[in-house]
């Protein structure tokens, strides 16, 4: 995957994005390492579905399942009185 500085990104975001609405993806370098993924709509899944529009039930579905783990993690225990 092709690498481009945020810096480089942020000159030319409109040449970028519309590189990405194409179907490429970036990695996003900050200082000389990777920061973050400029990936197209399409590539997601789960939450997001079709042209970009939020899937509410999934994303919902989603919060639920990761709250249950962590309360349930033993990682961070509930304080006790």
């Amino acid at each position: 995957m092709q690498e481009i500085d945020v810096d480089e990104l942020a000159n030319d975001f409109e040449v970028w994005a519309d590189r990405v609405a194409a179907g490429e993806a970036f990695i996003i370098t900050k200082n000389g390492r990777p920061h973050c993924r400029l990936v197209p709509v399409s590539r997601l899944t789960g939450v997001l579905e079709g042209a970009g529009h939020l899937n509410i039930e999934a994303s919902e579905a989603l919060d639920a399942e990761i709250h249950a783990l962590f309360e349930a993690s033993e990682i961070f225990p509930k304080e006790r009185d």
